[in-house]
């Protein structure tokens, strides 16, 4: 089992940890002002990735889970396949994100949204999931090129 443990071994259970952690944590924290008819009113939503079992980091668990297994494998160079699923995940999330807030501009509804959001202040502050799964991702990236550069040359790590 100790042969299992390696520096790469590590790294890629950071990495997961990260993935992992990213999930859970907060990943954006929306601020909305309104200010309607002469009233104020200020509400603050904080977004995780996980959504309570409906978001997608359902898929950034198993992507976790898979980068577990590769390593221990001893299977490096597939990290990339992991670290592709993982940015596509995201992406998939932010477009479909878009799409969503785009389909709200043809409704019916549009107007008066749109009435009301010229007295709207909206801050969107980035938290600390989003640097964990950056981070973890990044690190997933950084493991799959050593382990690229240990298939083909047995020096690099032990």
């Amino acid at each position: 089992m100790k042969d299992r443990i390696n520096k790469l071994f590590v790294l890629t259970s950071a990495s997961s940890l990260f993935i992992v952690l990213g999930v859970f944590l907060p990943f954006i924290q929306m601020k909305v002002s309104i200010f309607f008819m002469g009233i104020s009113n200020a509400q603050t939503v904080t977004v995780d990735y996980w959504r309570h079992g409906d978001g997608d980091g359902k898929y950034l668990l198993v992507v976790a889970a898979i980068s577990l297994i590769l390593a221990f494998l001893k299977k490096y160079k597939w990290l990339w396949g992991s670290a592709v699923l993982s940015v596509g995940v995201i992406v998939y999330s932010i477009s479909n994100s878009l799409m969503d807030a785009s389909s709200v501009a043809k409704s019916p509804y549009a107007e008066l949204a749109k009435s009301m959001m010229k007295n709207t202040k909206v801050s969107i502050i980035p938290r600390e999931g989003l640097f964990l799964l950056v981070a973890g991702l990044m690190l997933m990236v950084v493991v799959a090129v050593i382990g690229m550069n240990k298939s083909k040359d047995k020096s690099i790590m032990p």
